[in-house]
């Protein structure tokens, strides 16, 4: 889709981006900063989550109704975040576009109890057996997600969330696995596949 800058009105696109971070981000995580180099007309909200699972899903829908009264809305989710962003996705009218979703934190992140260093900011942050108790709560809410509205990134070596279920809950949904990557998804490669799916 061709545009021109001096001409867009950001309010008149499918232009205002939900960015959610996952376990151990932050809001500047590398989504965030392809995003911004992708779409420089766009209103971007990447918040810091909370630790908590229940507060983070609290936070990010809050983030997300204040967000839906403008034109045009769609969420980004990065592992945890994608699961955040599937539930949040799945009912209400936004494009979702989730990236090597982590719909079992319950299981995957359950070796992490205790003391773990956030990778974007460095600092410590306790991971408690209550918050592995409130992953499960979240990852059992309902997420159908409309095949017509999500786009899947998924990375071929993935090691981290569970790669054969993830394609099985999302064959209905346009799926894009790059078998050069892994969980720690670089966007940039499809920078071009992310634009025109958001902004058609």
């Amino acid at each position: 889709m061709q545009y021109h800058e001096d001409s867009i009105d950001i309010r008149q696109t499918y232009m205002n981006i939900l960015n959610l971070h996952g376990f151990a981000s932050a809001g500047n995580n590398g989504a965030a900063e392809v995003l911004r180099q992708t779409f420089p007309e766009a209103v971007i909200e990447s918040p810091d989550l909370p630790v908590s699972p229940r507060e983070a899903l609290r936070v990010a829908g809050s983030a997300l109704n204040s967000m839906l009264n403008t034109h045009g809305t769609c969420i980004v989710g990065s592992s945890f975040g994608g699961l955040y962003a599937a539930i949040l996705g799945a009912f209400h009218p936004v494009k979702t576009v989730l990236i090597n979703p982590s719909f079992w934190p319950h299981e995957t992140l359950a070796d992490r109890v205790g003391t773990v260093e956030n990778l974007r900011t460095g600092e410590a942050f306790e991971w408690t057996r209550e918050h592995v108790a409130q992953a499960m709560l979240v990852a059992g809410l309902p997420r159908p997600l409309a095949a017509n509205r999500a786009l899947v990134f998924l990375g071929g070596q993935d090691d981290v969330i569970r790669l054969p279920e993830t394609r099985s809950e999302l064959r209905h949904c346009r799926v894009i696995e790059d078998e050069t990557q892994g969980h720690r998804f670089d966007l940039s490669p499809h920078a071009d596949t992310l634009r025109e799916f958001l902004l058609n």
